[in-house]
């Protein structure tokens, strides 16, 4: 397989994209896990990136963690005695996180059409890869989804990938992935119409810094 990375001729994704995308976590978990979620490297980066000062916002300890994967950021904050509950919409990212990764917290096979939370079920959210596997049009809704989610005051940190505003491809070892990018101004756009409070916001650089790396921001409800 070719590796790397490359802009594709889409301003969205679409089904193909997702499905393609979705069939890759599955049959190529372990070497997700292997490569990017639990390599050490890349565990230290995720404490500093986003983990902390998530954490640092949190007044309370139930967090739905978003887009859980093999489930490293779940494991983390359950060792730091919170709550958690992660969903992710590929089967096989979960078996990895249960069978070989030690994950201890519930886990859930659903995306973010299928999630239906009750009304301030949680005091934080963190949803750090998932918005890039989902369509732009439908990001308004799934993120009305968090809001109705959370507590009042909960917390909500979200990851975008900053780019041209096009969809990306990446081939490595862990297969065939599509992403959406998005402009700075896309994401302000964004996150404005949930009616949340910004309370941080920084870039973080991808591992691989020709990749496009993330714009991230903290939420308040």
């Amino acid at each position: 397989m070719k590796k790397g990375w490359k802009y594709v001729d889409f301003a969205d994704l679409v089904g193909y994209h997702i499905e393609v995308t979705r069939l890759s976590y599955n049959t190529h978990s372990k070497e997700y896990a292997e490569s990017w979620e639990w390599n050490e490297k890349i565990r230290k980066r995720t404490k500093d990136d986003y983990l902390e000062p998530f954490v640092m916002w949190l007044k309370g300890k139930s967090v739905l963690v978003i887009g859980c994967g093999t489930g490293r950021d779940a494991k983390l904050l359950t060792h730091k005695g919170f709550l958690c509950l992660g969903i992710d919409s590929a089967q096989g990212m979960l078996r990895e996180a249960v069978d070989s990764r030690g994950v201890s917290c519930p886990l859930l096979c659903a995306n973010f059409e299928s999630m239906d939370f009750m009304d301030e079920s949680f005091d934080g959210v963190l949803i750090d890869s998932a918005l890039e596997h989902i369509k732009k049009a439908d990001l308004q809704e799934a993120l009305e989804k968090v809001k109705r989610c959370l507590k009042k005051r909960g917390v909500c940190l979200i990851r975008f990938r900053i780019g041209t505003g096009k969809v990306f491809l990446v081939e490595d070892a862990v297969g065939e992935r599509y992403f959406t990018s998005f402009t700075k101004g896309e994401t302000k756009k964004i996150v404005e119409k949930t009616g949340m409070r910004i309370v941080d916001e920084f870039v973080r650089n991808h591992l691989e810094p020709s990749r496009p790396g993330f714009y991230t921001y903290i939420l308040r409800k």
